[in-house]
């Protein structure tokens, strides 16, 4: 099972634990033994699938990635890992670097310069990242149990959220089924800048008052059809 998370200290004299970041991990059935890193107060995690966290001058980042268009980014910045092609894109772009990204994709990029966390989910929510905050701490992960390891969260059962579920089939984002936890809608990305969360778009669905032709229209949906199959070729 995919895992990727981590935490952020309001205190920025406090560092983060591995302990915690492991016991985060532990709450999530099938997880594998977390590969850590930590800078100061801030802690990232990943297990089995996502690529380990990584510290570079520019940020400490996490990801995970299964991108359509990773030939075309690896062209664009010279490099082949894929943190290392994320980090060189937000240098280059900065948050807006979440637009270039095509497929599915979780990630979590911490700017030490700024003292702030970035983190941002797909178009469609294929990948998922849920957080919490608490007055110590700000916490995220790809799987909402496991920030019930973090001291603070508020883990009882949203009943509204449960009857939800019972008649939609589906916890609509923001909401999660913990009353504590949030998780973060498809499209968006959060900052968090002297612990205060703010969510944004980066995408949206785009509706265009000018109408094509049929002709044009088939015409445009061929081809659009066609780059997304090769792209996944």
């Amino acid at each position: 099972m995919n895992l990727m998370g981590g935490i952020v200290y309001r205190d920025p004299e406090r560092p983060v634990g591995v302990e915690l970041l492991r016991a985060m991990a532990a709450r999530v059935p099938g997880a594998s033994e977390p590969l850590l890193t930590t800078s100061g107060s801030i802690g990232l995690l990943c297990a089995r699938g996502g690529k380990a966290p990584k510290r570079y001058q520019a940020a400490v980042a996490a990801t995970d990635l299964d991108l359509v268009n990773f030939q075309e980014l690896r062209a664009l910045t010279g490099l082949s890992r894929s943190c290392d092609v994320l980090v060189r894109l937000y240098e280059l772009e900065g948050w807006q670097c979440l637009r270039r990204l095509r497929g599915a994709f979780a990630v979590a990029l911490w700017d030490p310069r700024q003292r702030a966390l970035w983190l941002g989910v797909d178009h469609f929510g294929l990948r998922r990242l849920y957080y919490a905050a608490t007055p110590d701490a700000f916490a995220f992960a790809s799987r909402p149990s496991a920030l019930l390891a973090v001291p603070g969260v508020n883990g009882a059962v949203d009943p509204a959220i449960v009857y939800q579920y019972l008649n939609l089939d589906c916890v609509p984002a923001p909401a999660s089924v913990f009353e504590g936890v949030r998780r973060l809608p498809p499209g968006h990305m959060l900052s968090l800048r002297d612990g205060v969360p703010a969510v944004t778009p980066y995408w949206d669905l785009d509706y265009p008052e000018k109408r094509l032709g049929l002709r044009a229209g088939a015409a445009a949906t061929a081809q659009m059809v066609e780059e997304a199959v090769a792209a996944t070729l």
